[in-house]
């Protein structure tokens, strides 16, 4: 994202939190037909792009375009619970799993972000229930602990924080290094079916491109092979350090269904306050003048050409 909104920072430090090697590296069948994204842009766009992509194989275009119209809403409201839990973590350890609540709509693009972040010892104070939210150019950050909501407008529906972010993405430092994407750029191999725990699912992969930059990705991504909703994946994220570190996460989802869109479920958008919430209102512009200020004061701030020039004397 591009826009200075603190859910930029909250999800910087969700990946901080899910593995300390991410702090080190930053200090119903076929519903294809659909024509939206999981963030709001339009899935005939998108399925032009996988076929273009991956028109290498008909049976392997199928999944990968089944898998992506999984992931996307509607005329309803799209709804996944998920449980997120480091697996291997080559640097500090693995930490307590993360439960992540997800409601999603279109036309125009609307979601809500619930999540409950484990205690641990030594990390941000970022614990406890958090939400975020994205509707008619507006995103809503609330902290429960502090029953405060931070509010701000003046956004566009074809900007970033119209998209909602995705847990795929995490240390990938590129916006758009999330699930779907990995969907649609010509990396992901369709391993057709396996069992799993006495469960017949389908397996999609996606594999990393070599950088010297940023973290190498290795996503193994199991849908069910009828509906193709998702059912598990594992996210294996190594960052290019003078010595290498590995992550491996595991998203495992509880739950995933479709609701029906009306008035009454399209408060399941909405965060939910109490008569004692804080809220603190600011436009974009006064973000961006805010942040520009404060890293201008930073004691070790660069002076840059748009800090103003401080007095002598």
């Amino acid at each position: 994202m591009t826009e200075p909104d603190p859910f930029d920072r909250r999800l910087d430090d969700f990946g901080a939190r899910l593995s300390a090697a991410s702090a080190v590296h930053a200090a119903g069948r076929r519903r294809a037909r659909r024509s939206l994204t999981l963030a709001g842009g339009c899935a005939v766009a998108v399925a032009a792009v996988v076929a273009v992509v991956l028109s290498g194989g008909g049976g392997r275009l199928d999944a990968v375009a089944e898998a992506r119209a999984a992931l996307t809403p509607g005329g309803d409201i799209l709804y996944m619970k998920s449980t997120t839990r480091v697996i291997d973590n080559n640097a500090h350890g693995g930490s307590a799993p993360q439960t992540t609540e997800q409601w999603s709509a279109v036309g125009p693009p609307r979601w809500r972000i619930s999540q409950d972040v484990p205690r641990r010892a030594g990390r941000p104070p970022v614990k406890g229930h958090h939400e975020n939210s994205y509707e008619h150019g507006t995103t809503r950050t609330y902290d429960s602990a502090r029953d405060r909501m931070s509010v701000i407008s003046g956004f566009s529906d074809r900007g970033s924080a119209a998209r909602m972010p995705s847990l795929f993405g995490l240390g990938s430092a590129e916006p758009e290094a999330d699930l779907r994407s990995m969907l649609a750029d010509g990396t992901v191999t369709d391993e057709g079916e396996k069992q799993v725990g006495g469960r017949t699912v389908r397996r999609l992969v996606s594999r990393p491109r070599k950088s010297k930059r940023r973290p190498l990705r290795t996503l193994v991504y199991d849908v069910d092979p009828q509906t193709f909703a998702p059912i598990q994946a594992t996210l294996s994220l190594t960052f290019p350090l003078t010595h290498p570190t590995r992550i491996a996460m595991r998203i495992t989802v509880e739950a995933y269904r479709r609701i029906a869109l009306d008035a009454t479920s399209a408060r399941l958008l909405e965060i939910p306050t109490t008569a004692h919430t804080s809220f603190r209102v600011r436009t974009v512009q006064q973000v961006r003048r805010d942040n520009a200020r404060r890293r201008c004061e930073a004691p070790n701030a660069l002076r840059v050409k748009r800090c103003p020039t401080q007095p002598h004397g």
